[in-house]
């Protein structure tokens, strides 16, 4: 998947907005309940696997970062499913350094989804 991701860092008045660009690679294990034919709920897990196109400026961008997704959603006629998943970073996303500081942060995402199985 491509991934734009953005944290917003305030320094004194300014406000500065650091983003990525890359590819997100989501491995999940799913775990359906069906609810009849035509109704199910699902749950899952994984790691997620990203890796950054841009090159280094002012801040220190992590070339490749790995994340925890936990998700859950619906799956609807058989064919349809809609879901939302919450990505917890296993580790910095980026270091801000400024004066001689180092700060380090993290990008927390949420995605809704939805796809069509046939």
């Amino acid at each position: 998947l491509f991934a734009q991701r953005g944290i917003k860092v305030s320094e004194g008045n300014d406000d500065i907005t650091v983003k990525q660009n890359g590819i997100d690679i989501p491995v999940n294990l799913k775990y359906t309940i069906g609810l009849g034919s035509l109704l199910g709920i699902y749950v899952a897990a994984g790691p997620d696997f990203f890796f950054d196109f841009k090159k280094k400026d002012y801040v220190d961008r992590k070339k490749a970062q790995v994340a925890l997704n936990l998700g859950a959603g619906v799956k609807l006629l058989k064919h349809l499913q809609v879901g939302v998943t919450y990505q917890l970073p296993m580790g910095d996303s980026f270091t801000w350094k400024n004066a001689g500081d180092a700060i380090g942060a993290k990008n927390k995402t949420w995605q809704v989804s939805a796809a069509y199985l046939f």
